[in-house]
């Protein structure tokens, strides 16, 4: 049987004493079981962890830590990617003047969406921010979905009728 070291507790174990980790090359995770949970534990007594908790998800929102941490990715995410944030600006701005109209159906599968609005899409790229395709939630998530199962080529979805989930 194959064995590996625990970093932790410097002891050689059997593969079976680690947690599976698909990740690694080995298949297991890098600690074994037991240092594993032993981690696991003195986590979850820090303030933060035990809030973020199934338990006390509704304490974590009410502290506003749910909204602080969302943000924070927000701005990670344009900060990374200030071309879609200012295409997206940019439509935003022209809807609320009147530029660009904002149809009530999805122009993919022709539906009224179920929530919220239609979606501007940006299919011919973000240096042309107000050439948009407005879709529902459902196809404008495929359509990102499909160009990144393609490797970033296909930018929009054939036109038609999608099927109802």
């Amino acid at each position: 049987m194959q064995a590996k070291t625990c970093p932790h507790c410097l002891v050689r174990k059997l593969l079976t004493e680690f947690r599976h980790h698909a990740g690694k090359r080995d298949g297991r995770s890098s600690w074994c079981k037991l240092c594993d949970s032993q981690r696991d534990k003195l986590l979850q007594q820090h303030p933060i962890r035990r809030l973020k908790n199934r338990d006390n998800s509704r304490r974590y929102r009410a502290l506003g830590l749910k909204r602080e941490t969302e943000l924070r990715h927000v701005k990670r995410y344009q900060a990374k990617y200030p071309e879609r944030k200012k295409a997206g600006m940019a439509v935003t701005h022209a809807v609320q003047a009147g530029r660009l109209i904002r149809p009530n159906i999805c122009s993919n599968c022709l539906r009224v969406p179920e929530r919220g609005v239609v979606q501007a899409h940006h299919y011919d790229g973000y240096d042309k921010p107000l050439v948009v395709q407005w879709l529902c939630v459902q196809c404008h998530a495929d359509v990102h979905r499909s160009r990144r199962a393609t490797g970033g080529t296909a930018m929009t979805l054939r036109l038609g009728r999608r099927p109802r989930r």
